[in-house]
């Protein structure tokens, strides 16, 4: 099978940045996009008319156990510590076997850090990423593993 053909759980995913896997993902926020609609009122008229507007992506919530001897930990603080755009990549995978993907890119700013802990409790360490510009559309990993074979 291609791609993702079924339900899959969240637990199967891979992010990486610059090419550099991020480890020890807690939780992802995930992605959301949204267009704005420009309402129209015109006089005599009972209801207004929509236009489309620009759209916008949100900023992605993403929190993982602190360990800042990982590469992960080090791109993601070299990131925050420059201030510019990154290639992000995202791969959904369908299960633990990872023999079906999709995928989807987006170009974002690491914007805040921010290091939390509790007693009797891991250490983590969470970002916001702004998207800067669209997401890219979902891609069929599977056929592009099979494509570069």
């Amino acid at each position: 099978m291609a791609g993702l053909s079924d339900l899959s759980a969240s637990n199967f995913m891979k992010l990486t940045i610059d090419n550099v896997e991020i480890t020890d993902i807690e939780s992802w926020g995930g992605l959301n996009e949204e267009t704005s609609i420009i309402e129209v009122k015109q006089y005599n008229s009972k209801s207004a008319r929509k236009l489309v507007g620009s759209s916008t992506v949100g900023a992605v919530e993403l929190t993982c156990s602190f360990n800042p001897s990982t590469e992960s930990y080090k791109a993601l603080a070299a990131a925050r510590a420059a201030e510019s755009v990154k290639p992000f990549k995202i791969t959904y995978y369908g299960n633990a076997s990872k023999t079906e993907a999709s995928s989807r890119t987006f170009n974002g700013i690491v914007t805040s850090y921010s290091e939390s802990g509790e007693f009797d409790a891991q250490r983590t360490v969470s970002y916001t990423i702004a998207v800067d510009g669209a997401l890219g559309d979902l891609v069929d990993e599977t056929t592009v593993s099979k494509a570069a074979k």
